[in-house]
């Protein structure tokens, strides 16, 4: 049996809008919580690059996968009901 990937609530720390390949307009409010949020990439930073999060969500009823900077967001581990008595797991990365 597969087991469910990990999911995290995601929080925009600034508004943002994203765009796709088609030209269609997605748009985050600052502050907005995110349930359900899968991290399918996580990119270190380079010389003369950010680190960046590959992320998987539902948007507006629509499963999308965005690219954002690191130190614009805020992920937490959304706990199982297995590990409810698990401490949550907070990954922040500051600007800098």
């Amino acid at each position: 049996m597969k087991q469910k990937p990990e999911t995290y609530m995601l929080v925009f720390q600034r508004s943002m809008t994203f765009r796709n390949i088609c030209g269609d307009l997605t748009f985050v409010s600052s502050g907005e919580i995110v349930p359900g949020v899968e991290l399918l990439q996580e990119i270190p930073a380079m010389s003369g690059s950010p680190a960046i999060y590959e992320l998987a969500m539902t948007l507006d009823g629509e499963h999308k996968v965005l690219i954002v900077l690191k130190s614009l967001v805020i992920l937490c581990r959304e706990q199982s009901p297995k590990s409810s008595a698990n401490k949550t797991k907070t990954t922040h990365a500051h600007a800098g």
